[in-house]
């Protein structure tokens, strides 16, 4: 194998560093931790959409190289557009949708609790029972036990 190349066949790569003030800057070396989704403000898309509308033949590909988008933002806001949806040009939360809290939930579920025997702060035992009370009515009894 020859020196400055790989296994491969391809020759390697070799970090340069350029310095003095030529014409071509250096590219900063930081790369941030997590990239940051971009989130779009209906006007902005509005005032883009209007541009885009108004390009020339070639002039579109220019627009979006020049705001960093693709041609698929376009499609999307367009459709939002037509559809007359101003939520679909705003930033939607992105995520599982919250649930609606059940209204029964507070309640105590006491199926498992039924007839066990429990400490009571006195030092005696207790048990939770069911007391039927008719017509489908049903009340709990915290019952002492001796």
């Amino acid at each position: 194998m020859r020196k400055g190349k790989k296994a491969t066949g391809r020759p390697a790569l070799h970090a340069v560093k350029v310095t003095g003030g030529g014409c071509c800057a250096s590219p900063d070396p930081e790369v941030p931790a997590s990239a940051k989704r971009r989130a779009f403000t209906a006007e902005f898309k509005r005032r883009l959409l209007a541009e885009a509308d108004a390009c020339g033949p070639g002039d579109l590909g220019a627009l979006l190289h020049r705001h960093g988008l693709y041609s698929s933002h376009l499609t999307t806001w367009r459709r939002a557009r037509e559809r007359g949806e101003l939520a679909g040009l705003t930033p939607r939360k992105r995520g599982r949708k919250a649930t609606a809290k059940n209204p029964l939930a507070d309640e105590v579920n006491v199926s498992g609790a039924l007839g066990r025997a429990y400490a009571t702060p006195s030092g005696g035992t207790a048990m939770l029972v069911k007391h039927h009370l008719g017509a489908g009515d049903d009340e709990l009894l915290l019952v002492e036990c001796e």
